[in-house]
């Protein structure tokens, strides 16, 4: 609303209309939400559908849960996941990873209040595949179970919204259904049976991309930049194992005899406690280490329904101290950071 009143836009009753019509997946959690989407929206664009991002699911998908923005959602898992939980509909079926704790009994008692189903996504090991040695487009260990849910999200979508879903895959989920009673009325936890990987949601998941989240950017002769946007002790612990398991991959591809430099460069925002992600990456091999700080500003506006906080940042400044990085790496062949 507050967009329409900034931009003096009224859309007509046939625009209205067209918006309550959209399909969509609607997925909250912790870690893996964005990972997650751009595994789905990956999928479906490959079968030949236009994806966007809006707020009314055909589908929700809730990834892993833990410990962060904890002033404002909650200082436990159980807290967290019922605020998470905000994002169930009454007759929207809902898809989960394994929680910690007691998280998974809040979402199902907060499923139970909503009216709708929710079914925790199995390993991805567990699929069949037609396509042979598919790699996530992805890196990392989290991406599996990320991978995993995605895809129990595309099919429940594809089923209820494609054409050409087949009736076998109906009749499945009729199956199913009936399978979920059973093990409701046993208060065991319901598990999506996992199904045969298709040609076209092989290739939405090799050719996935997320930037920022375990990614490699080659950044000109003898510089490479190591970038994950990790923000919790899991996040970052994961990012640590896809780190050594990246830089030894380069190592070896530059052979022993090849020095090389690293580098580590660090910057936390938010009510985050630095000194403990960074306890992470104390047992690194780092030949410099570089933090930036944030120029902090509050932004009063209007349609923000209280103080904003602003995180300028000037691009000369930035450039300024990349070059000043490829400079401190001329003492050697190659550097990484």
């Amino acid at each position: 609303m507050w967009a329409r009143q900034l931009m003096r836009v009224c859309p007509g009753l046939a625009q209205m209309a067209d918006i309550d019509n959209l399909k969509i997946i609607h997925v909250a959690g912790t870690k893996g939400k964005g990972s997650t989407c751009a595994f789905a929206e990956s999928i479906l664009r490959h079968h030949g559908f236009k994806t966007g991002l809006y707020t009314h699911p055909s589908v929700v998908g809730i990834t892993s849960l833990g410990l962060d923005h904890t002033r404002l959602l909650g200082s436990s898992v159980q807290e967290i996941a019922w605020q998470k939980a905000g994002i169930l509909k009454r007759g929207c079926p809902a898809f989960s990873l394994p929680q910690p704790d007691r998280g998974l009994e809040v979402l199902w008692e907060r499923a139970r209040e909503r009216g709708c189903t929710i079914t925790l996504a199995p390993p991805l090991q567990t699929y069949e595949w037609d396509v042979p040695h598919c790699r996530l487009g992805i890196p990392g260990e989290p991406q599996l179970a990320n991978a995993s849910l995605a895809l129990q999200l595309c099919k429940t979508w594809l089923a209820k919204h494609c054409s050409r879903a087949s009736a076998a895959s109906k009749k499945q989920a009729t199956k199913e259904a009936a399978e979920r009673v059973w093990f409701e009325r046993h208060h065991l936890p319901v598990i999506a049976r996992p199904f045969s990987i298709t040609k076209l949601m092989a290739k939405g998941l090799e050719q996935c991309r997320w930037p920022g989240r375990c990614q490699v950017v080659p950044a000109g002769p003898g510089l490479t930049l190591y970038l994950d946007g990790a923000h919790t002790e899991d996040s970052i612990n994961c990012c640590v194992r896809w780190w050594r398991e990246a830089a030894a991959s380069e190592q070896q591809a530059l052979g022993t005899k090849v020095q090389v430099r690293r580098m580590l460069l660090f910057n936390c925002i938010g009510d985050r406690r630095p000194e403990i992600l960074l306890s992470y990456l104390a047992d690194e091999l780092f030949h410099t280490a570089l933090f930036t700080p944030n120029r902090l500003t509050i932004d009063k506006s209007p349609y923000s329904g209280g103080e904003t906080p602003s995180l300028p940042l000037r691009e000369s400044a930035v450039n300024r101290d990349l070059e000043g990085l490829k400079a401190d790496c001329n003492d050697a062949p190659f550097a990484s950071f």
